[in-house]
Protein backbone atom coordinates (compact mmCIF):
# COMPACT_ATOMS: atom_id res chain seq x y z
CA UNK A 1 0.00 0.00 0.00
CA UNK A 2 1.53 3.29 -0.81
CA UNK A 3 1.78 6.50 1.54
CA UNK A 4 1.09 9.59 1.17
CA UNK A 5 3.88 12.24 2.15
CA UNK A 6 4.26 14.78 4.29
CA UNK A 7 2.87 18.24 3.96
CA UNK A 8 4.11 20.25 1.40
CA UNK A 9 5.29 17.00 -0.77
CA UNK A 10 3.85 16.22 -4.24
CA UNK A 11 0.74 14.39 -4.54
CA UNK A 12 1.16 10.27 -5.17
CA UNK A 13 -1.54 7.92 -5.32
CA UNK A 14 -3.08 6.14 -2.81
CA UNK A 15 -4.18 2.56 -4.15
CA UNK A 16 -5.14 4.06 -7.44
CA UNK A 17 -6.79 6.52 -5.88
CA UNK A 18 -6.99 10.34 -6.96
CA UNK A 19 -3.63 11.96 -5.83
CA UNK A 20 -3.38 13.66 -2.60
CA UNK A 21 -0.99 15.47 -0.72
CA UNK A 22 -0.87 16.63 3.27
CA UNK A 23 -1.57 20.32 4.14
CA UNK A 24 -1.30 21.11 7.83
CA UNK A 25 -1.78 17.83 8.51
CA UNK A 26 -4.67 16.86 6.76
CA UNK A 27 -5.02 14.79 3.34
CA UNK A 28 -6.49 17.57 0.55
CA UNK A 29 -7.58 15.70 -2.72
CA UNK A 30 -6.93 16.96 -5.99
CA UNK A 31 -9.52 17.45 -9.10
CA UNK A 32 -10.01 13.89 -10.64
CA UNK A 33 -8.25 13.63 -13.62
CA UNK A 34 -9.47 14.49 -17.33
CA UNK A 35 -10.49 11.65 -19.34
CA UNK A 36 -10.09 13.49 -22.23
CA UNK A 37 -11.72 11.19 -24.82
CA UNK A 38 -14.79 10.72 -22.51
CA UNK A 39 -14.81 14.55 -22.62
CA UNK A 40 -14.52 14.65 -26.35
CA UNK A 41 -17.90 12.15 -26.96
CA UNK A 42 -19.85 14.39 -24.60
CA UNK A 43 -19.30 17.65 -25.83
CA UNK A 44 -20.08 15.82 -29.36
CA UNK A 45 -23.65 14.86 -28.03
CA UNK A 46 -24.33 17.98 -26.74
CA UNK A 47 -22.94 20.08 -29.30
CA UNK A 48 -26.15 22.07 -31.45
CA UNK A 49 -27.91 21.10 -34.53
CA UNK A 50 -25.96 22.92 -37.25
CA UNK A 51 -27.52 26.35 -38.91
CA UNK A 52 -27.71 27.63 -42.26
CA UNK A 53 -26.37 30.90 -42.85
CA UNK A 54 -27.80 33.87 -41.00
CA UNK A 55 -30.90 35.55 -43.05
CA UNK A 56 -30.25 38.94 -44.56
CA UNK A 57 -32.99 41.66 -44.92
CA UNK A 58 -36.09 41.51 -43.20
CA UNK A 59 -38.45 38.89 -41.59
CA UNK A 60 -41.22 37.69 -44.26
CA UNK A 61 -44.70 39.02 -43.48
CA UNK A 62 -47.23 36.71 -41.06
CA UNK A 63 -49.89 34.84 -43.06
CA UNK A 64 -52.61 37.05 -43.05
CA UNK A 65 -56.01 35.01 -41.94
CA UNK A 66 -59.46 36.23 -44.06
CA UNK A 67 -62.80 35.73 -42.26
CA UNK A 68 -65.04 33.81 -44.45
CA UNK A 69 -66.74 35.86 -47.34
CA UNK A 70 -70.22 37.38 -46.28
CA UNK A 71 -73.55 37.77 -48.85
CA UNK A 72 -73.40 41.34 -50.34
CA UNK A 73 -76.25 43.54 -49.30
CA UNK A 74 -78.90 44.30 -52.01
CA UNK A 75 -80.96 47.41 -52.07
CA UNK A 76 -84.34 45.45 -50.53
CA UNK A 77 -82.49 44.30 -47.30
CA UNK A 78 -81.75 41.09 -48.22
CA UNK A 79 -78.72 39.07 -50.02
CA UNK A 80 -77.37 38.32 -52.59
CA UNK A 81 -79.77 36.27 -55.12
CA UNK A 82 -77.53 33.86 -56.02
CA UNK A 83 -76.75 33.27 -51.89
CA UNK A 84 -78.71 31.93 -49.08
CA UNK A 85 -76.68 32.56 -45.30
CA UNK A 86 -77.65 30.66 -42.54
CA UNK A 87 -78.40 32.34 -39.52
CA UNK A 88 -79.15 30.59 -35.92
CA UNK A 89 -79.68 27.24 -37.76
CA UNK A 90 -82.18 28.64 -40.23
CA UNK A 91 -81.95 29.32 -43.70
CA UNK A 92 -82.81 32.54 -44.77
CA UNK A 93 -83.97 33.40 -48.47
CA UNK A 94 -84.69 37.01 -49.90
CA UNK A 95 -87.15 38.13 -51.33
CA UNK A 96 -86.62 37.04 -54.73
CA UNK A 97 -85.35 33.68 -54.06
CA UNK A 98 -88.81 33.08 -51.99
CA UNK A 99 -90.81 33.78 -54.55
CA UNK A 100 -89.22 31.44 -57.20
CA UNK A 101 -89.38 29.09 -54.21
CA UNK A 102 -93.17 29.30 -53.90
CA UNK A 103 -93.85 29.29 -57.62
CA UNK A 104 -91.91 25.98 -57.24
CA UNK A 105 -94.57 24.30 -55.72
CA UNK A 106 -97.03 22.01 -57.65
CA UNK A 107 -100.06 24.20 -59.26
CA UNK A 108 -98.75 27.44 -58.35
CA UNK A 109 -99.95 30.13 -60.89
CA UNK A 110 -99.40 33.33 -58.83
CA UNK A 111 -97.24 34.32 -55.35
CA UNK A 112 -96.86 37.82 -54.36
CA UNK A 113 -95.34 39.49 -50.91
CA UNK A 114 -97.95 42.44 -49.87
CA UNK A 115 -97.77 45.12 -47.38
CA UNK A 116 -101.07 45.39 -45.26
CA UNK A 117 -100.56 49.04 -44.53
CA UNK A 118 -100.39 50.19 -48.77
CA UNK A 119 -101.79 47.31 -50.22
CA UNK A 120 -98.97 47.57 -52.82
CA UNK A 121 -96.85 44.34 -53.19
CA UNK A 122 -93.06 44.08 -52.60
CA UNK A 123 -92.60 41.59 -55.15
CA UNK A 124 -94.71 39.13 -57.49
CA UNK A 125 -93.92 36.15 -59.80
CA UNK A 126 -96.78 34.55 -61.71
CA UNK A 127 -96.75 31.69 -64.56
CA UNK A 128 -100.19 32.89 -65.77
CA UNK A 129 -100.22 35.75 -68.57
CA UNK A 130 -103.05 38.14 -67.91
CA UNK A 131 -102.72 37.99 -64.50
CA UNK A 132 -102.34 41.31 -62.82
CA UNK A 133 -101.10 40.91 -59.23
CA UNK A 134 -100.76 44.32 -58.22
CA UNK A 135 -105.01 44.62 -58.59
CA UNK A 136 -105.24 41.38 -57.10
CA UNK A 137 -102.64 42.99 -53.87
CA UNK A 138 -105.49 45.73 -53.22
CA UNK A 139 -108.21 44.14 -53.24
CA UNK A 140 -107.05 40.99 -51.13
CA UNK A 141 -105.62 43.73 -48.39
CA UNK A 142 -109.24 45.12 -48.11
CA UNK A 143 -110.60 41.28 -47.68
CA UNK A 144 -107.42 40.62 -45.04
CA UNK A 145 -108.13 44.14 -43.01
CA UNK A 146 -111.85 43.06 -43.00
CA UNK A 147 -111.09 39.87 -41.43
CA UNK A 148 -108.64 41.29 -38.62
CA UNK A 149 -111.56 43.82 -37.70
CA UNK A 150 -114.00 41.02 -37.57
CA UNK A 151 -111.81 39.44 -35.35
CA UNK A 152 -111.29 42.59 -32.87
CA UNK A 153 -115.01 42.85 -32.86
CA UNK A 154 -114.84 38.92 -31.90
CA UNK A 155 -112.45 39.87 -29.14
CA UNK A 156 -110.34 36.70 -30.67
CA UNK A 157 -106.76 38.07 -29.55
CA UNK A 158 -105.25 35.28 -31.72
CA UNK A 159 -103.01 35.84 -34.89
CA UNK A 160 -104.30 34.76 -38.00
CA UNK A 161 -101.86 31.61 -39.64
CA UNK A 162 -103.39 31.69 -42.81
CA UNK A 163 -106.56 32.13 -44.57
CA UNK A 164 -108.24 29.97 -47.29
CA UNK A 165 -110.24 30.84 -49.85
CA UNK A 166 -111.63 28.21 -52.12
CA UNK A 167 -113.30 28.50 -55.53
CA UNK A 168 -113.95 26.15 -58.06
CA UNK A 169 -111.12 26.05 -60.00
CA UNK A 170 -108.72 27.47 -57.83
CA UNK A 171 -107.06 27.91 -53.88
CA UNK A 172 -106.17 31.08 -52.67
CA UNK A 173 -104.14 30.77 -49.92
CA UNK A 174 -102.93 34.11 -47.16
CA UNK A 175 -100.22 33.79 -44.79
CA UNK A 176 -98.97 36.49 -42.90
CA UNK A 177 -95.17 36.94 -42.19
CA UNK A 178 -94.17 36.54 -38.57
CA UNK A 179 -90.60 37.42 -38.65
CA UNK A 180 -89.41 40.24 -36.92
CA UNK A 181 -88.53 42.10 -40.59
CA UNK A 182 -92.08 41.00 -41.81
CA UNK A 183 -94.42 42.31 -39.80
CA UNK A 184 -97.42 44.01 -41.56
CA UNK A 185 -96.63 41.82 -44.72
CA UNK A 186 -98.43 38.47 -46.14
CA UNK A 187 -98.04 36.13 -48.73
CA UNK A 188 -100.40 35.67 -51.21
CA UNK A 189 -100.43 32.44 -53.21
CA UNK A 190 -102.80 31.26 -56.11
CA UNK A 191 -103.04 27.65 -56.76
CA UNK A 192 -104.22 25.40 -59.46
CA UNK A 193 -107.00 23.26 -57.77
CA UNK A 194 -106.76 20.63 -60.48
CA UNK A 195 -102.95 20.40 -60.23
CA UNK A 196 -102.29 21.41 -56.81
CA UNK A 197 -102.15 19.66 -53.23
CA UNK A 198 -103.45 21.93 -50.93
CA UNK A 199 -102.01 20.52 -47.58
CA UNK A 200 -99.03 20.64 -49.17
CA UNK A 201 -98.80 24.06 -50.77
CA UNK A 202 -99.87 25.04 -46.86
CA UNK A 203 -96.63 22.96 -45.41
CA UNK A 204 -94.54 24.14 -47.59
CA UNK A 205 -95.92 28.12 -47.84
CA UNK A 206 -95.25 27.86 -44.46
CA UNK A 207 -91.37 26.95 -44.60
CA UNK A 208 -90.98 29.37 -47.07
CA UNK A 209 -92.67 32.69 -44.18
CA UNK A 210 -90.52 31.14 -42.13
CA UNK A 211 -87.39 31.55 -44.14
CA UNK A 212 -88.12 34.26 -45.61
CA UNK A 213 -86.03 37.72 -45.39
CA UNK A 214 -87.42 41.22 -46.16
Amino acid sequence: MAEATGAGSYPVPIDGAYPVQYVGGYPVFAAAPVDEDYAARIEAAVSPLPTGPPVEGPLPEPPVLTPPAVPAAVPDGGTDPALQSHRKGVVVMNLEASLKEAMNIEGAMGIAVIDYNSGMPLGTLTSVNDLDLDVVAAGTTDFVRAKMRTLELMRLDEPIEDILVTLVSQYHLIRPLTSRNGKGLFLYLMLDKARGNLALARHRLTRIEREIEV
